[in-house]
């Protein structure tokens, strides 16, 4: 099929001459989810258009015979940004993937100057500036570039990238899952740390020195459905075709409902969580929901809650499984699902985590796994192999948290935790129950290397749903190269190797939930688990229905390839458009060609066909407003025909029949999808209608309580000035309260009674003898002066001094004495007055 402008404008030289040589590696190609179509070129630049306007409009045709030449005439140019980031990117793209917002692509590749040398970097596609293109070249636009990790791809030889993946709950945290089993979290504000890191320890331990699982290694992750638990659940797909689920992995800085939080820590009462788990929801989430909603009784989720930087002290998440894997009507997997139809092999898996790979002989390693959620009710786990099989398994129980006693490596600033370093061992615990519901094989053809042993592919049985394909002498047979481990002997790594993980990639359908797209073995599929619906439907009225389900619809299996072309490996893949556009795959063939592969339009129930007669009058009713003018033709009179060469008037036989053939044309491609945008934007109309009934009756209520609150404005006021006046009438009175207090008098206390009851007698007694003493002194002296005849005294001067000295200070303390007992004889005068009083 002929490519259209756009296309060709995506994939121009020099985008790719190194996809013919490095065939089934280079998946260059991601699509964002909001219209943009991002490929990465050889020379180090991002390409990047909104194709939604292609797929409207019919540019990229279902095949090749409905695309005419003309279907472009008159379309403007197509816009492509051309994006050089800044620094350059040193290494070969070979995976691509884009954030939700479309601010952020991730990139990984072999380094141009070393192939055993991995690099992972971050282009920031929102800070755009402009730069200029040079002669001949479109204009580029600079952005900035952020290598991941730097020195540890570059410190380890051989370290490769198997799958990377932005996380759904966050726009800004990468999840990288490497080579060694390691599966890092990273936050675009700083990639050269890991936000979180889980060391995989795959291989279980049986006693001293002995491990089982040695040929265990992480193939492929993928995320939880968003609900309950199991938004923070990553399941891990082991080469031995082994399912893990590792949980509760929150990124930090992470928003979700308030609701949903309350749904966790309501699932986790109810199942009877332990003191870790209750420990985690502390740290990680806010407590509960807001009182406000729920006493007003708001069905909205309320404000969004933040998940927290968080550590357990003596406990990491552990890897649950692997999980118990049943086919239908056994009870390994749960009870209440014996009803369940099943399809493909035979063989039973008996619980065997690698019943999947039982029935691909067991000569086969897994490479891809994708997860399907419907309605809500339904999580199906889509597992690939690199030989070609697939396996739909339900998740027959809920996904709960699951413990180990270990504690992780922390890196903090102050108390805050800035990252986490954990080694996950495997627990049985908590391991997840699946129902192998079905298996396919899609009979991939892998190359045989030259020079190399091989063993003839082990898949015996093809798919019942590919019987359509049997005519494709392609798909037969083929040859699967393994090795002593289950990896192709030429992982070692040169010209055409292929990496784990790049086998196979299993591609959700965004508008189609129970779709799911596979590129292997150069060559597309599209698959379609018919029975989703029905399941789901049934699972949302509790398991005891399982028991009443009827034989299951079998899964549509759809080759995509342009009809009339040959058909090329493909090299590449993405899936494009919504549920307005339809969906479609991008690819892009070993030859450095792009194509558009459309899956075949299945037939509805009953009810959509009832649904189509109902809504046609509808659909008349607005072509004819919409082009009944043209319809009509222009009015009678005027003068003379058309110009020599003009337009064909409508009147005329041919300006009809081309305008009827264009009105056909636009109610095929375009009505339908502006019907179905009429009907959701009327439904939007009527939900915002009733949301604008609520906040209007809501700004009624604030209306009529800020009336109230002004019309007690004065009252209010009046009340505030009396409450001023009592103030200051309180403080008075408590002044001359004071007042009073100090001025009566008051009985002794402890010291003043002890000072008047035993130092005051023992000061007087003193003071009687001193007396006694000078009367004696005085009278000895009188004596002596008698007795010698009027002589001067015999006593030294010196002696004479120190007992004048002496007589001084005790005529000094006794003035104290006599002053000190003045006073207290005044107080006492004074409380016998009081008393009497």
């Amino acid at each position: 099929m002929a490519s259209s402008s756009l296309l060709d404008s995506l994939f121009e030289q020099p985008a790719l001459s190194k996809v013919s040589r490095n065939p089934g590696v280079r998946n260059i190609l991601a699509y964002d989810g909001i219209g943009s179509l991002v490929v990465a070129g050889e020379d180090g630049t991002l390409r990047s258009a909104d194709v939604r306007k292609e797929l409207l409009s019919g540019a990229w045709a279902r095949d090749a015979e409905a695309r005419t030449a003309s279907a472009l005439d008159g379309q403007a140019a197509p816009a492509v940004r051309v994006l050089q980031p800044v620094p350059e990117l040193d290494f070969d793209v070979e995976l691509v993937c884009t954030s939700a917002d479309a601010l952020y692509v991730a990139l990984a590749g072999p380094r141009h100057e070393d192939p055993e040398l991995f690099a992972v970097a971050v282009v920031d596609m929102g800070g755009s500036r402009a730069a200029g293109g040079g002669a001949g070249r479109r204009a580029r636009e600079r952005c900035e570039s952020s290598f991941v990790e730097d020195a540890l791809y570059r410190g380890r030889p051989g370290l490769s990238v198997v799958q990377m993946a932005w996380h759904p709950g966050s726009s800004v945290h990468l999840a990288v899952l490497t080579s060694d089993d390691t599966w890092r979290l990273y936050n675009v504000a700083d990639l050269a740390v890991p936000e979180q890191r889980f060391e995989l320890q795959l291989r279980s331990r049986r006693g001293v020195g002995l491990a089982s699982g040695a040929r265990r290694r992480a193939a492929a992750f993928a995320f939880g459905a968003p609900q309950a638990w199991q938004r923070f659940a990553v399941f891990f797909l082991a080469s031995d075709g082994g399912l893990f689920c590792l949980c509760p992995v929150a990124p930090f800085g992470a928003s979700l409902p308030r609701s949903a939080a309350a749904a966790m820590a309501a699932d986790a009462r109810a199942a009877g969580a332990c003191a870790t788990t209750e420990a985690w929801l502390q740290q990680a989430l806010p407590p509960a929901p807001l009182p406000e909603h729920a006493a007003r009784g708001d069905a909205s989720p309320g404000p969004a809650v933040v998940v927290q930087p968080h550590a357990l002290e003596e406990h990491v998440p552990a890897l649950a499984g692997p999980a118990v894997v049943g086919m239908p009507g056994e009870g390994p997997a749960g009870a209440g699902a014996s009803g369940v139809a099943s399809r493909g092999s035979g063989a039973d898996s008996g619980g065997d985590a690698g019943g999947l790979l039982a029935l691909a002989g067991g000569r086969d390693a897994a490479a891809g796994l994708a997860t399907l959620w419907y309605g809500g009710a339904a999580t199906v786990l889509v597992a690939g192999t690199r030989g070609g099989w697939l396996g739909a398994h339900l998740l027959a129980s809920p996904v709960r948290p699951a413990w180990a006693a270990a504690p992780p490596q922390r890196l903090t600033d102050g108390a805050a935790v800035l990252a986490t370093r954990c080694q996950v061992p495997m627990t049985s615990e908590s391991a997840p129950h699946l129902l192998l519901l079905d298996a396919m094989d899609l009979r991939v053809p892998l190359p045989r290397l030259p020079g190399a042993a091989g063993t003839p592919h082990p898949n015996p049985v093809p798919a019942a749903a590919a019987a359509d394909d049997s005519d494709d002498g392609e798909a037969d047979g083929g040859w699967v190269l393994v090795g002593s481990e289950g990896r192709d002997l030429d992982a070692a790594g040169g010209e055409g190797r292929c990496r784990v993980g790049t086998a196979l990639r299993l591609l959700p359908d965004p508008a189609v939930a129970e779709r799911l797209f596979c590129v292997a073995g150069g060559a597309a599929w599209a698959l379609t688990l018919a029975w989703l619906p029905a399941l789901a439907a049934v699972l949302a009225q509790g398991a005891p229905a399982l028991e009443e389900l009827p034989a299951l619809q079998a899964p549509a299996l759809e080759r995509l390839r342009a009809r009339g072309a040959e058909q090329p490996a493909v090299a590449g893949a993405a899936v494009v458009g919504d549920a307005l556009s339809g969906t479609a795959l991008a690819v892009l063939d070993a030859q450095g060609a792009p194509r558009c592969l459309w899956p075949a339009r299945h037939a509805l129930p009953d009810t959509a066909e009832k649904k189509g007669e109902l809504g046609a009058p509808d659909v008349g009713a607005a072509v004819e407003a919409m082009y009944g003018e043209l319809l009509a033709g222009p009015q009678a009179g005027g003068a003379g025909g058309p110009a020599p060469g003009g337009p064909t008037p409508a009147a005329s036989p041919e300006g009809a029949a081309a305008l009827g053939a264009g009105i056909r044309d636009l109610r095929a491609r375009h009505v339908a999808y502006i019907h179905q945008a009429h009907h959701g934007l009327a439904q939007r109309m009527r939900e915002l209608t009733s949301e604008a009934a609520k906040q209007a009756q809501r700004l009624a209520e604030l209306e009529r309580a800020a009336a109230a609150a002004q019309a007690r404005l004065p009252s209010l006021q009046a009340a505030l000035g009396r409450a001023e006046a009592l103030h200051v009438n309180l403080q008075d009175r408590v002044c001359l309260l004071a007042e009073l207090h100090w001025a009566l008098p008051h009985p002794l206390s402890a010291a003043e009674a002890a000072l008047r009851d035993v130092r005051l007698p023992r000061l007087q007694a003193d003071i009687g003898a001193l007396r006694r003493d000078v009367d004696a002194a005085r009278r000895r002296a009188a004596a002596d002066g008698s007795g010698g005849g009027g002589s001067p005294s015999s006593v030294p001067p010196a002696q004479m001094r120190r007992v004048r000295a002496a007589l001084g200070d005790l005529a000094a303390q006794t003035a104290a004495a006599q002053a000190a007992l003045a006073k207290l004889e005044g107080a006492l005068r004074g409380s016998g007055a009081a008393v009497g009083a």
